[in-house]
């Protein structure tokens, strides 16, 4: 039985927020070194350690899609703003949420196809990162 739990939306901060921490000190230490401004690409990374995380510690899970698309987007907009990353504005609440949401579903569609291998948990790594390269692809073709 798949449990229901939040896990990914307590890890998505957490992850974000060690990003931007590092980020900051960064900024403070080394003010004329030019660090990437928070776009889909690096939601689509973050989203990734999340949902990555969330399997190793968790397992598969049942999802309230709507609650957990909504705290994406408080996350990725919110907490963007109240560190001052740059690059982040009101529209990064809607592509955070469109982001989370898209690699949400591919990522647990891929997982669910990995449930019939032997060796499932050495797999999800992989996956994820031929996920976010795939991201990249497409990213590169707009």
């Amino acid at each position: 039985m798949k449990k229901s739990t939040m896990m990914v939306n307590t890890l998505l901060p957490v992850v974000l927020g060690v990003g931007l921490l590092v980020g900051m000190v960064w900024r403070t230490c080394m003010p004329f070194v030019v660090l990437p401004e928070l776009d889909v690409i690096a939601m689509v990374g973050i989203t990734l350690i999340a949902l990555v995380l969330e399997y190793y510690m968790v397992g598969k899970v049942k999802r309230s899609w709507v609650l957990q698309i909504l705290l994406a987007a408080v996350t990725f907009g919110g907490l963007g703003m109240a560190a001052g990353a740059p690059g982040v504005g009101m529209n990064t609440f809607l592509v955070g949420a469109i982001a989370f949401a898209i690699l949400t579903f591919v990522f647990d569609s891929m997982v669910a196809r990995l449930e019939v291998t032997t060796d499932k948990k050495c797999a999800v790594i992989p996956t994820a990162f031929v996920l976010y390269l795939a991201c990249q692809c497409f990213m590169g073709m707009f």
